[in-house]
């Protein structure tokens, strides 16, 4: 008795190690935009960009300057008296042994040429470009992910066909040996049958061999180490309604944020052009 208990327990761990856990196609784009290494890179980038920026803008503050100096005279001049009191030296000393300086200046701009308003307008745009450029890894992680989704929903639904013409087969099987048995047809017939169950059988195995390459490249692109499996979506119809190709263009154009990229990418060049430009303008500190 106590060796069923143990392996009933045993058997239920292993049921819930090695349970595969189902994913839909949102829950799939939320957990690739969690783990994506490539992603946390430009966040990096994103915030680095935005520390560029703060450095621009200090620009715009006065600067604070402190010097000091020190200096050491081992010998000073002596000047000899025309005149002399009693009990007092005859010479004084010019000069000291030791001399400190100390000086702080404040420097505020006033006029830089508008090099220093170009500077941070470059940084500004070039952080917009990496946002955006946030945004275009993002669609490609969703366009990635949602392809091998659908790949193993669409590999799933072979299985399912291949399934049923299986048990079709092996139906039509049953009834040729008992026609066979019955000598109304010929062993070609059985035979015949049976080969058309075994090929089905091998394309189903080919499938389930190939839904597990597919299963492991989906997970190797959610960064995941955990069994999943995508779960099964019902088939809605589609429509089919066409579209207007010159809409669907200056839609995608006004939509592309890798068109915005490169137009970001653009103004900021334009203001790093502007600011080395500014070296010839007088400048007023």
């Amino acid at each position: 008795m106590f060796v069923r208990i143990f392996l009933l327990i045993l058997l239920i761990l292993n049921a819930s190690v090695f349970a595969q856990r189902l994913l839909t196609l949102d829950e799939a784009w939320q957990m690739v935009l969690r783990n994506n290494l490539t992603l946390q890179q430009q966040l990096k980038v994103i915030e680095q960009s935005a520390e560029e920026v703060r450095i621009q803008q200090t620009g715009f503050l006065p600067r604070l300057g402190i010097t000091g100096g020190y200096q050491h005279f081992s010998e000073t001049a002596e000047i000899e008296l025309p005149f002399s009191l009693p009990n007092t030296p005859s010479t004084i000393q010019a000069g000291v042994n030791n001399r400190y300086d100390f000086a702080a200046t404040v420097q505020q701009p006033i006029f830089t040429g508008f090099r220093t308003r170009n500077l941070v307008k470059a940084a500004q745009q070039q952080q917009f470009a990496q946002q955006i450029q946030r945004e275009v890894v993002q669609n490609q992680l969703r366009l990635q992910v949602g392809l091998a989704f659908y790949q193993l929903q669409f590999n799933q639904n072979q299985q399912a066909v291949l399934r049923e013409s299986i048990q079709r087969a092996a139906n039509q099987l049953q009834l040729t040996r008992s026609l066979f048995r019955a000598a109304q047809v010929a062993a070609f017939d059985t035979l015949e049958v049976a080969n058309r169950k075994l090929q089905l059988e091998t394309q189903l195995q080919q499938l389930r061999n190939l839904y597990q390459v597919q299963l492991s490249q989906f997970r190797f692109l959610l960064n995941i180490d955990e069994p999943v499996d995508v779960k099964p979506i019902k088939l809605e119809s589609v429509d089919l309604t066409q579209v207007d190709l010159t809409a669907a263009q200056s839609g995608a154009i006004k939509m592309r944020p890798e068109l915005q990229q490169i137009a970001a990418l653009q103004n900021a060049q334009e203001k790093r052009s502007g600011a080395l430009k500014s070296q010839y303008s007088p400048k007023y500190l």
